[in-house]
């Protein structure tokens, strides 16, 4: 009796903790599932305020004006929806004089300035280009002309150093023909027109220096030859007539010549008319004569 007593109090006891045990296992799962709802009520309500708040980060899109008007039609037409006043389709007339002007510019300016950014820097952008092109052309067509003044400067030296040094080679011929003039050693041959010949008032003086090779001459008197002729000075040696050069004659200035080798055995000089081109021997009129030569005393 005592026992069955015991055993009945044992089970009581062990069901009232296994049914404790399962009111904690129940109240546990309910507050995970509470809990649960809880985060995921809050994500819906993260989700829904973002999907709100999407369209305040567009920029606002104006609908084509077909599209609007046939929404607005099918929902006026529509007996169940309540759109009031506000959502009526106007006349177009009285939409249009309704519509404020600014409203109109403030809703399509996004729009085109939207669409017309692309075009505005592409134009900066060419504007930009021709800028530089053009400051580019400015600046070869300054560097063309500084080389050409550049070169036009190099010319000029270059024919300024060219007559410099002619008139260098012509102040050392000039002394050195004083010299030969002047020296005491010098003999001297005077050229004087042929009998008959052609210019009577036409005369010379060759001036020959000891050793017989360098010479110079100096003529007076010579008329301009005529087109096509030219005067040519002969040497005539014991080996026959040598030509010492062609020569032209100005009115009223004198013709000097000269050189460092005169032909071995001269006896006489001659200064004649050729063709322009030269000849190899005399053919043409003998104007000056000269022969012998007389030392300076």
């Amino acid at each position: 009796m005592n026992q069955d007593h015991a055993d009945s109090e044992d089970r009581s006891i062990l069901l009232a903790l296994d049914a404790l045990a399962a009111d904690e296992a129940a109240a546990d799962a309910a507050r995970v599932e509470l809990e649960n709802d809880e985060a995921a009520e809050a994500l819906s309500g993260l989700y829904i305020e973002t999907l709100g708040m999407m369209p305040y980060a567009l920029e606002p899109a104006v609908p084509p004006a077909a599209l609007k008007g046939h929404i607005l039609a099918a929902v006026a037409g529509d007996e169940t929806q309540d759109v009031g006043p506000a959502v009526a389709r106007p006349a177009p007339a009285a939409a249009a004089a309704r519509r404020p002007a600014a409203a109109t510019v403030t809703g399509e300016m996004p729009v085109h300035r939207r669409r017309r950014w692309p075009l505005r820097l592409a134009a900066s952008l060419a504007v930009v280009a021709l800028g530089a092109a053009a400051w580019l052309f400015m600046a070869l067509q300054e560097r063309e002309a500084a080389l050409a003044r550049l070169r036009a400067e190099a010319r000029a030296l270059t024919a300024r150093a060219t007559e410099l040094e002619a008139a260098s080679a012509e102040a050392r011929a000039a002394a050195a023909n004083f010299a030969l003039v002047t020296s005491p050693t010098v003999e001297l041959c005077a050229l004087r027109p042929s009998p008959g010949g052609p210019q009577p008032a036409a005369r010379g003086m060759l001036f020959v220096a000891a050793d017989h090779q360098h010479w110079y001459l100096a003529l007076h008197g010579l008329q301009p030859s005529a087109a096509g002729r030219r005067y040519q000075l002969w040497f005539l040696a014991d080996s026959g007539p040598v030509s010492a050069g062609l020569f032209d004659a100005r009115p009223g200035a004198p013709v000097e010549l000269s050189s460092e080798t005169m032909p071995a055995g001269t006896r006489a000089v001659s200064v004649t008319l050729e063709l322009a081109t030269g000849s190899r021997a005399p053919t043409g009129p003998q104007v000056l004569y000269g022969e012998g030569l007389t030392r300076m005393l």
